[in-house]
């Protein structure tokens, strides 16, 4: 499969696939780890394992990354998708379709047999993401914090 990917306006991007360790987008990766905490978004540990793979779009004329797709393999064929992410700059171009959809066909060709993710509730573009990719919401996590806990 050649690996470009072409946003709405019909720009192409050239594709970085592999592993997320020392690859161009890790650094974007933990600015992005770290307001996902900032939010609340995330735990503050490491969300990622050794074996996280990427999928990351390159801008063609900076040679730098304008998104990503991080996962990792599950359990019975399926993939875990940990964490996605667009640049601010290029928000609205329709990347984050175009980088799912090509993520998905990558883990197609792999024989992979789904894929799965959590989301935090208040986390509304991510779940607006999950709706328009076809994937289902299953349940929501409950916890309650006792008095003396945090």
């Amino acid at each position: 499969m050649k690996l470009i990917l072409k946003d709405k306006h019909n720009r192409q991007y050239k594709i970085y696939s592999g592993p997320l360790e020392n690859s161009p987008c890790y650094g974007m990766h933990l600015i992005a780890w770290g307001e996902m905490v900032e939010k609340g978004w995330a735990m503050p540990w490491q969300g990622w394992r050794t074996d996280s793979k990427v999928v990351c779009p390159i801008d063609p004329e900076s040679n730098k990354p304008v998104g990503y797709i991080v996962y990792q393999d599950g359990d019975g064929g399926a993939v875990w998708l940990t964490m996605t992410y667009v640049s601010p700059s290029y928000r609205g171009r329709g990347l984050h379709k175009a980088m799912y959809n090509l993520f998905e066909q990558i883990q197609i060709e792999r024989g992979k047999t789904g894929i799965s993710s959590l989301v935090h509730v208040n986390n509304t573009v991510a779940i607006k993401n999950i709706q328009e990719t076809g994937r289902e919401l299953l349940y929501y996590k409950a916890h309650k914090v006792l008095p003396g806990g945090s």
